[in-house]
């Protein structure tokens, strides 16, 4: 017999290793009961992307918002941050 699990989790895109560490332990039930499984993936529609604002709707924006101006303004000369740390691979988890 073959069961497919259907399952609203978004562990490939958010990482989450106790949702793919359930639906590891699911299909591991499944396979003592000798029952084939297999993961049938629900990911949900893309929201829409608004367009990027406008020169004059940025302007008039700042212009009722000044000190946002400013804060960007503060933001864009303080230096870099060195590069992050790198979380182990999420697809060598998903491998083994």
């Amino acid at each position: 017999m073959k069961i497919g699990i259907i399952t609203i989790h978004y562990s490939f895109i958010t990482r989450n290793y106790g949702s793919l560490m359930q639906l590891y332990a699911m299909q591991q039930v499944l396979e003592g009961m000798s029952v084939q499984s297999a993961l049938i993936k629900q990911l949900p529609r893309p929201l829409p992307v608004p367009p990027p604002p406008t020169t004059r709707q940025k302007l008039a924006y700042y212009c009722r918002h000044p000190w946002n101006l400013l804060a960007r303004c503060a933001r864009s000369l303080k230096p870099e941050r060195k590069a992050p740390r790198t979380a182990p691979s999420f697809e060598s988890f998903i491998e083994q």
